[in-house]
């Protein structure tokens, strides 16, 4: 499976844009998501013909802004269930549009997520595909997207 860092890049820029109305900046490559503050990261996973994941991170104040544009309150007002809701939807939305480019028959999860300080995801057998980094705000914004290692050597693991 390829999947060019552009097409990630595409596709997460217009789905900010769409439903949040913000603008993303190019952020800086190596953006590690264990810097971020009160780091938030939700995932979806692609499944059938391919086996795939896409994960989001961003710090919480920037999933707490999201939330609140998009259910139009002020922060002050945005609940924990509301931000959880909105990372996962955002997720959601991407993983939606790559599995849109696959070929063949592919199914999408339901979005899982993850907060706290301590935390590692492991999606075993799969590869960094792409990952893409961006400003927003002034906030890093960071997703991966990572496919089954169908190589020969690994084949003989299952």
């Amino acid at each position: 499976m390829r999947f060019a860092q552009s097409e990630l890049r595409e596709i997460t820029e217009s789905v900010w844009t769409s439903l949040l109305g913000i603008e993303l900046q190019p952020g800086p490559e190596e953006v590690d998501p264990s810097g971020m503050q009160r780091p938030m990261a939700s995932c979806v996973q692609i499944t059938g013909g391919w086996q795939a994941a896409v994960v989001l991170y961003c710090p919480t104040g920037l999933a707490l802004r999201a939330a609140a544009i998009m259910f139009g309150v002020d922060e002050q007002t945005v609940a924990a269930d509301d931000i959880q809701d909105v990372m996962c939807e955002l997720v959601n939305i991407i993983g939606g549009n790559i599995k849109g480019m696959l070929s063949g028959s592919c199914n999408i999860c339901l979005p899982t997520l993850v907060q706290g300080l301590d935390y590692k995801l492991i999606f075993p057998r799969h590869l960094l595909l792409s990952r893409v980094s961006f400003d927003c705000e002034g906030q890093p914004l960071l997703v991966m997207l990572l496919g089954e290692d169908k190589s020969p050597s690994r084949q003989g693991d299952r």
